[in-house]
């Protein structure tokens, strides 16, 4: 129950982050591939 609820939080401010910082959130999505497939060299 207490592992929900701190999801749950956990949740609400990660989509509160991705709100405020939607450019930086743009930008990431567009390298994490790119840095997937460094580590995967």
């Amino acid at each position: 129950m207490i592992l929900f609820f701190l999801t749950a939080f956990g949740l609400g401010w990660l989509f509160q982050l991705l709100a405020v910082y939607s450019p930086f959130w743009l930008a990431a999505t567009m390298w994490t591939p790119a840095l997937g497939a460094l580590l995967e060299l």
